[in-house]
């Protein structure tokens, strides 16, 4: 039963970071989501 309850726990507050990136995500003007990219991109590679 415990177990159940931390996954449902853990589920629940994934869901609410990817809502959270989500917002910001949109609130950010497409120029900088570009630049944020461009930046992992040479950062990864």
């Amino acid at each position: 039963f415990a177990c159940i309850s931390v996954l449902l726990l853990s589920i629940f507050i994934s869901a609410i970071l990817y809502f959270i990136l989500l917002f910001i995500f949109k609130t950010l003007s497409v120029k900088e989501i570009n630049y944020i990219k461009l930046y992992v991109s040479k950062k990864l590679g």
